[in-house]
Parts: C-alpha cells; sequence; structure tokens
C-alpha cells in the first residue's frame, strides 16, 4: 500500500507543480511580451460611434500634473468650450494601447477651442514616466475628489465630448482610435460653433 500512496502523492504533487509553472509562465510570458500585446491592441481599435448624451456636470476639479508640482483646475472654467473628457489608468493595456492616437488627435486639433482633459482614475504616480515613454503632447491630470455621477459610473477606459452648450455630445466606453479623421472633424464643427456663438 505504501509503494501506491507515494505514487499517488506523486502524481498529485507534479499536477500540482505543473499547474504553477504553467499560471507563472502565463505571467511571467504577459510582462514580457507587454509591448506586442499593447500593439495588438492598438491595431484592434476602432473608430467610436458619435452619438449624443447627457447634460456635463462641472461641478467638479482635477489636478494638472505640470513640471515637478501640481495645480488644481475647476471644471468650471471650460463651462463653453469644447471638451474632449477622457479618463484612462496607467495601469489598463487598452488605455495604454490608444495613448498614441488621443496623442495624435491633440496634436491636431488641441488649442484654446478644444479642452483635453484625460484624467488618470489611479496609478498617478506613473504618469510622468508614461508622459516621457509616449512623448505626449496632451496635458496630464489626475482626479481630485468626488466624480459627478454623469462621468463616475463607469471604469476606465470612458471618454466624453461636451459640446459649449454643456451637452455631452458623445459618450464611449472602452478604447478606439481616436484619430480617426471623423473624431476630428466632430471636435471641429462643435468648435466652430463656439466661434459662431461669441460673435453673434
Amino acid at each position: 500500500m505504501q509503494p501506491r500512496k507515494s505514487f499517488l502523492t506523486g502524481c498529485f504533487l507534479g499536477i500540482v507543480l505543473g499547474a504553477v509553472g504553467l499560471f507563472g509562465g502565463i505571467v511571467g510570458g504577459a510582462f514580457l511580451f507587454k509591448d506586442v500585446l499593447i500593439a495588438k491592441k492598438e491595431g484592434e481599435l476602432r473608430s467610436p460611434p458619435i452619438t449624443v448624451g447627457l447634460e456635463a456636470d462641472y461641478n467638479w476639479t482635477v489636478k494638472r500634473l505640470t513640471g515637478d508640482g501640481e495645480t488644481l483646475l475647476d471644471m468650471k472654467e471650460l463651462q463653453g468650450q469644447t471638451v474632449f473628457l477622457h479618463f484612462w489608468s496607467p495601469n489598463c493595456l487598452h488605455c495604454l494601447a490608444e495613448l498614441p492616437t488621443i496623442n495624435r488627435l491633440y496634436q491636431s486639433v488641441g488649442g484654446e477651442e478644444i479642452a483635453f482633459i484625460c484624467v488618470a482614475r489611479s496609478g498617478e504616480e506613473k504618469l510622468r514616466k508614461l508622459a516621457d515613454e509616449y512623448a505626449l503632447s496632451f496635458p496630464l491630470f489626475a482626479c481630485s475628489g468626488t466624480l459627478p455621477k454623469v462621468f463616475a459610473e463607469s471604469s476606465a477606459p470612458n471618454t466624453f465630448i461636451i459640446a459649449p452648450s454643456g451637452d455631452i455630445v458623445f459618450k464611449h466606453q472602452g478604447s478606439a482610435k481616436w484619430d480617426d479623421p471623423s473624431v476630428s472633424t466632430f471636435l471641429l464643427s462643435l468648435s466652430t460653433m463656439t466661434a459662431k456663438s461669441e460673435t453673434e
């Protein structure tokens, strides 16, 4: 009976150690091939659908990271502007995959008329390193206090486009190819509405 018991124990230990080794290999492979996975995710991105949404809530603040410090931005200062509001996390592969597309969108249309507020909901300590790694041009923000309900219900990545009127004219859960021409055309059309309203 003893040899059989030893045999069964050995089999059990072999199965457990094999499972642990397989899991370790998968986790290790994920870290080793992180850049490959991110590149694959970026290749799978699709253009986001433009939809009509809700009314924006400006009663909150975000922290803008500037140099070695930070400043607070009251979102009320952006009323009357077109706002590209994006929530993300440095710990999210889908978020990292779309960073270059957001950067290219910002470089093509970002400015005084179109505000880019890209808010990290976690991983604030990684933002400056990522900004260098991805050569990000858009300003970096982190959460400050409690998010309004209209923005807080979904996990990152989550994106809103707010018209100068304060209407959320676009809401998208998940990643997307933000440098698609349809997005820049839509943002520019909203900013044109801003310019017209100021001249009337």
